[in-house]
């Protein structure tokens, strides 16, 4: 989508995208960033479900229909560019494994051409998620044909459900992964573990300097348990396609917090300038120190640069919680005391049109 979003925007066309309520708030803003129009769908109806969207959307509006998921243009481009590439790089050297997810299925179809025909000898690992393993199922996906062309999903495959690897396994098995898979490209089904994935992802971002999101550490999962089996210094490719910027909002980033932990707090503290702001607990009955804010329970207002001397004061709030010193003030003169007259908590006031 996100790629659609850019070409879009160079060659001048209107963009409208489908896009599941699962997936992150970064991709959707990235999209509308470049320009995109994106349409959210209900999260239980899965990938079915924006690809209906899409399609009705075509349909009504007189739209193109890229149809990502059945497009042979998809492998065919993976074939002349990324399969190449990798012969490129390994030209001379040994290959043994490729390790790959798959969610269109452009990726593994067309590099497993390229490395089928020129390097026979690589193992060709196909990945898929514990929680959502369709392929290892061995159930055929039923299909429909839309706008003229045969192939989409004619609804979700019974052994799928939800999974944190954004981009991996739609509720369906795409068609260019199914073609990938009547050719007999792959070796082997690895199942990865979703928390795995994740802690893969952060394992490679802190040991590694490796940015990636979650179905790059997916893959790299899956290449670690390759390398449990593999033969004495075999070489395993695994692709990190994606990076953690567009995870932010998921939960890859559910243990990162914006504020200070005490580990940083305390080095912050240890040197005498720009030292952090203390917070004052304080139940109902007790003084504070407050300077320049009005009582304000949840996000006092933040003090200018300007300098005065602390003020003590009484806070006659009822659900007073805690309260920040700060070392600079506010321009305005401090309060002691809240007059009644005034309010107490002030506080700071995927289809182109497609």
């Amino acid at each position: 989508g996100i790629a659609l979003a850019m070409l879009c925007a160079q060659r001048g066309y209107k963009y409208v995208s489908t896009m599941a309520a699962s997936f992150s708030l970064e991709r959707r803003k990235v999209m509308r960033m470049l320009g995109a129009k994106v349409i959210v769908t209900p999260a239980p109806l899965g990938g079915t479900g924006m690809v209906l969207k899409a399609q009705e959307l075509a349909e009504k509006h007189g739209w193109f229909y890229a149809h990502q998921f059945e497009n042979e243009a998809n492998p065919a481009y993976h074939a002349q560019t990324t399969g190449p590439e990798i012969l490129r790089d390994f030209a001379g050297r040994r290959l043994d494994y490729w390790v790959t997810g798959y969610g269109t299925g452009g990726t593994f179809q067309g590099v497993g051409k390229m490395l089928r025909l020129a390097r026979p000898e690589c193992k060709i690992v196909l990945s898929e998620p514990k929680g959502a393993p369709l392929i290892s199922s061995g159930e055929k996906q039923e299909r429909t044909t839309t706008l003229g062309i045969a192939g989409a999903p004619a609804k979700g495959h019974p052994a799928w459900t939800p999974h944190p690897i954004q981009g991996w396994t739609p509720n369906f098995i795409p068609k260019v992964t199914e073609d990938g898979l009547e050719l007999k490209l792959h070796d082997e089904i690895i199942l990865v573990d979703g928390q795995d994935a994740i802690k893969t992802a952060i394992d490679l971002s802190r040991k590694e300097g490796i940015f990636c999101g979650i179905s790059g550490g997916a893959t790299v999962a899956t290449a670690l348990e390759v390398c449990k089996k593999a033969p004495e210094g075999s070489t395993i490719l695994a692709m990190i396609p994606d990076t953690a910027e567009r995870y932010l909002s998921t939960p890859l980033f559910a243990e990162i917090d914006a504020e200070m932990n005490a580990a940083e707090k305390e080095i912050a503290m240890s040197t005498p300038s720009a030292q952090p702001e203390v917070e004052v607990e304080a139940d109902e009955a007790s003084t504070a120190l407050v300077m320049g804010v009005s009582c304000e329970t949840r996000s006092p207002r933040r003090p200018s640069t300007a300098f005065a001397p602390f003020a003590e004061a009484q806070c006659p709030c009822p659900d007073f919680g805690p309260l920040r010193a700060w070392r600079t003030l506010h321009c305005q003169p401090p309060r002691a005391i809240w007059p009644s007259s005034e309010p107490h908590h002030s506080g700071d006031a995927a289809v182109a049109e497609k």
